[in-house]
């Protein structure tokens, strides 16, 4: 049975005794641990050991060209990144930092630049946050706009408050007068990444620490997944902080009651369970492991699983699927709560909260539906949390995105490219090569026109265009600020609300017939010609499109 993701946690989250004893701050100079060192071992075999690359890459445009100055400012700048990195890792870093820099071409020929040709603090803000849900399903606090503008503040204000004044203080000098390029970019990626890493070996630790498991020695296959399995039902249920931010000593009474819990509160959780015992075994076999060898069984399932557990978002969607009455993307709220009968909770958000997260259609009153891909990217849906991020639903409309940017290689198209594309390309409900309605076509043209005869493509307008193209993947974009992504827990203790719905509402919504008659506008969500810039750039203005556009 697959039911709402957060609400299924929601109980046990009350349930269990937090407790708010910071752990002592670890050493500072470490982004992470000795976690990777077995991931470092292939990798240092892989990267010269002169370094060629990144660290002649990140030297200062001001140092003086000869030879001699040039390999003195280098080893200078390396000497600064192992006392951050650690010496171990620096090898490491190099294959993230290009691995990050590969994921980043394509986004990165498809923004506009600014008169510097450099990318705006907006702009690496838009294309870091697509990075790490396309990656790995991390949703960065900071980066994420939340149902917001897209923050015009330095990229690199993520990090304050998340790591030794040095560290924030050793980024702000290697950005310094630089400007933000692809290779900035990826450099400030790789950074947010591995302080990541150093959070889920942090957690690791406090797992081990609970079960008086010894860090010094090695484990057998059987207590690391002892540990594991545990550390993912913190995982699970959110991250283990005071509200300072430190780590919280758990004890093993508490750990013991999140895991106990799991089973019923997270149906999945045998599922889970297995999958991250096999990361294990593909990765070290049954021998026994260090606590060095686990941190890095760990950090492969955080990198993992974002785009594994997809899996259940997708089973959402094809349940969801079946409740539509005109197979647009969206669902009659009669028939969304429908399974509320038969004493099933799989989609019981009350309507304010889904109204707050974006998630209604209410172009017709009478008929409120919901639209499928808004729920699916909807914060009711994520599970997994830290410090840094939350693990939702990947945006489906994101790759179809991405084709476009491959394809078009420029921040603007033309109506007619924009169209052919689209066109030709499937979705997992949309066959290729076919026929779009003549409504298509002329909204796609009048985009055009009231942009001077081009399309911006990371704009409000043209996702809402996408939005009807691909009516199952591609959420309703909403104007900036209407809508707000809080967790069910955040918006029960903002609002002093509950955010389920109870059952004589949704008896009150199956009892209205119109609800399950075809929808008047013939579409799932309500066009309107608000125009919104996610990347704003000197060609194009946020502007109300003309009357012309409605159809």
């Amino acid at each position: 049975m697959v039911v709402s993701r957060w609400f299924c946690l929601l109980a046990l989250r009350v349930s269990v005794e937090t407790v708010r004893q910071p752990e002592e701050e670890t050493a500072a100079g470490h982004l992470v641990n000795t976690l990777l060192k077995e991931r470092s071992n292939s990798a240092i075999a892989q990267v010269a050991a002169s370094s060629n690359g990144f660290f002649q890459w990140v030297l200062p445009a001001s140092v003086q060209t000869s030879e001699k100055a040039l390999k003195e400012a280098e080893q200078e700048v390396r000497a600064e990144f192992e006392e951050v990195l650690g010496k171990d890792l620096i090898s490491v870093f190099e294959q993230d930092f290009a691995a990050i820099r590969k994921d980043l071409e394509i986004t990165d020929k498809a923004l506009p630049r600014t008169d510097n040709g450099q990318l705006g603090h907006t702009a690496v803000r838009y294309a870091l946050h697509r990075l790490f849900v396309a990656r790995h399903g991390w949703y960065i606090q900071g980066l994420d706009p939340a149902g917001n503008h897209f923050n015009a503040t330095s990229p690199a204000e993520v990090l304050k408050g998340r790591v030794p004044h040095h560290v924030q203080v050793f980024t702000e000098k290697l950005l310094h007068g630089r400007g933000f390029g692809l290779s900035e970019v990826a450099m400030l990626g790789a950074l947010l990444e591995n302080l990541v890493h150093k959070e889920a070996i942090e957690r690791t630790r406090a797992v081990f620490a609970a079960y008086d498991m010894d860090t010094d020695n090695k484990a057998s296959a059987k207590d690391v997944d002892f540990a594991i399995d545990h550390y993912m039902a913190t995982y699970i249920l959110g991250p283990m902080h005071d509200s300072r931010g430190h780590i919280r000593k758990v004890t093993k009474h508490l750990l013991d009651i999140m895991y106990a819990g799991m089973s019923k509160a997270y149906p999945t959780w045998e599922y889970t369970r297995g999958w991250t015992h096999s990361i294990r075994h593909h990765l070290y076999g049954d021998k026994d492991l260090t606590f060095d060898e686990t941190g890095a069984v760990i950090v492969d399932i955080g990198e993992k699983h974002g785009t594994w557990q997809t899996r259940e978002c997708l089973d959402l969607k094809a349940m969801l699927m079946e409740l539509e009455v005109q197979k647009d993307g969206c669902v009659p709220l009669s028939n969304f709560y429908k399974s509320l009968k038969d004493g099933k909770w799989q989609f019981s958000e009350s309507p304010d909260y889904l109204r707050e997260l974006g998630v209604l259609d209410e172009s017709d009153p009478e008929n409120v539906r919901v639209m499928i891909p808004n729920y699916l990217d909807s914060a009711s849906n994520c599970v997994a949390s830290s410090e840094f991020y939350s693990v939702c639903c990947v945006n489906e409309c994101d790759a179809l995105l991405r084709q476009i940017e491959e394809q078009i290689q420029n921040p603007d198209a033309s109506s007619q490219d924009l169209a052919s594309l689209v066109a030709a390309m499937p979705s997992k409900t949309m066959p290729a090569d076919r026929t779009l309605s003549a409504a298509l076509l002329t909204r796609l043209e009048k985009i055009a026109i009231s942009h001077g005869g081009r399309v911006p493509i990371h704009s409000r307008l043209f996702m809402q265009w996408m939005h009807n193209a691909y009516p199952h993947e591609c959420p309703y974009p909403y104007v900036s600020g209407r809508t707000t992504q809080r967790s069910p827990e955040h918006w029960m203790a903002d609002t002093h609300k509950s955010p389920t719905v109870t059952e004589a509402e949704a008896a009150g919504f199956a009892k209205k017939a119109a609800a399950a008659m075809p929808h008047g506008h013939g579409q799932c969500g309500q066009w309107t010609n608000q125009e919104e810039l996610y990347v704003p750039w000197k060609d194009h203005k946020d502007r109300d499109a003309t009357s012309e556009m409605d159809l």
